[in-house]
């Protein structure tokens, strides 16, 4: 893969590395956009955004529960329909084994999610979810 890219990329990926690998402590946030490739589309997407044909007040508070907890319900649904079939890509997988690999090193990696996808979990990683899981 690193041959795909440019050479000032490449030089960017390894001075990431580099300071990543002499950090004790890394705490790593990730949200839609790392489960995008798994075919779970994200909320604010102009095309695919799950927040295009309602707004969040219509679905995802206390009110719109109590004004239409059937439409509420189904959408919820439709939500664990659509992530049961998913699984890992390569981005949840090389976190998981980062984890991995840090435990036999002086490196703590802390995993926090603001999915409700349990992609991370399936690749194998230990995660803290901002939000509730819908898996």
């Amino acid at each position: 893969m690193l041959a795909e890219l440019s050479p000032a990329v490449i030089a960017e990926v390894k001075l990431a590395a580099t300071l990543l690998a002499s950090k004790e402590r890394i705490c790593i946030l990730t949200g839609a956009g790392i489960s995008a490739e798994s075919g779970i589309p994200t909320f604010r997407d102009k095309q695919t955004g799950l927040w295009e044909n309602y707004g969040v007040e219509d679905l995802a508070t206390p009110e719109a529960f109590a004004r239409d907890p059937k439409l509420v319900w189904s959408w919820y649904q439709w939500r664990r329909q659509l992530v049961a079939d998913k699984v890992p890509n390569p981005a949840h997988h090389a976190l998981a084994q980062w984890q991995y690999h840090a435990q036999t090193s002086e490196q703590q990696v802390t995993l926090i999610t603001q999915n409700v996808d349990d992609l991370h979990e399936q690749a194998g990683s230990a995660v803290t979810h901002l939000r509730s899981s819908v898996a």
